[in-house]
């Protein structure tokens, strides 16, 4: 009788893991599985979506391009990242940071509006989270310290 509840339950638990990833169900599975690391903004001055998925942390910051671009080249200073290459138009700018260990990091910058933009961290599907995380929140703390968000701004960090 023990193994048939127990069998149940794990049948009851599979369904409910189903039904919730198969229907895009990510706000009742992102405390679970996303945990801190899925934020979303509550304000006007917390625009859009951060959030790390696949190797890969995606932010909207109310900020021009260009002061973005500025504050990752800040942030890959202070985190003592060697730049290994830098891409650069008025559409996009890309760079390629490595680490003492090796771990590449690629951080691409896109203007959606002249105020709002687009980052992306991406350390590979196998790559560090741990590093994504620390490179974006040093980006927004670049921006918050050289006072370049455009509204009083109270950005949710990832961790």
């Amino acid at each position: 009788m023990t193994r048939t509840i127990c069998n149940n339950l794990l049948s009851l638990a599979a369904v409910w893991l189903v039904l919730a990833t198969g229907w895009g169900c990510a706000a009742c599975l992102s405390p679970v599985c996303l945990g801190p690391s899925a934020t979303v903004g509550s304000s006007a001055g917390e625009a859009g979506i951060s959030r790390y998925d696949n190797g890969k942390v995606k932010s909207y910051e109310l900020a021009h391009y260009q002061d973005v671009v500025e504050a990752t080249r800040r942030a890959g200073e202070a985190l003592s990242l060697k730049l290994q290459k830098e891409t650069s138009n008025a559409e996009q700018s890309t760079f390629y940071y490595i680490d003492d260990k090796n771990e590449k990091v690629k951080v691409t910058i896109e203007p959606l509006t002249d105020t709002l933009t687009h980052i992306e961290i991406d350390v590979g599907f196998f790559g560090s989270k741990g590093l994504a995380l620390v490179v974006i929140n040093q980006i927004t703390h670049e921006i918050a310290s050289a006072g370049k968000y455009l509204q009083e701004w109270k950005h949710l960090r990832l961790r």
